[in-house]
């Protein structure tokens, strides 16, 4: 499970980049009427898929789940 965004040791524009999306995720849930968090999304869908990402880093899973969900919100 990923705890945070800012331990995963991203730094400038694409932390800016982690950080803008995850606005625009906010602002879509806020719409639907949830409460559901970017970093609660990324963590439900890798634990669907625990046995694919076994064995990688937390970075590396979280750069999988995030290119996911970037898909999912310009869809």
């Amino acid at each position: 499970m990923i705890k945070s965004i800012e331990g995963l040791g991203f730094k400038g524009e694409y932390l800016k980049m982690i950080f803008f999306m995850e606005s625009v995720f906010n602002m879509n849930v806020a719409k639907m009427g949830s409460e559901e968090t970017m970093l609660g999304w990324i963590n439900k869908n890798l634990e669907n898929a625990k046995e694919r990402t076994e064995g990688l880093t937390d970075r590396e899973k979280f750069i999988i789940a995030f290119t996911v969900l970037q898909t999912k919100l310009v869809e």
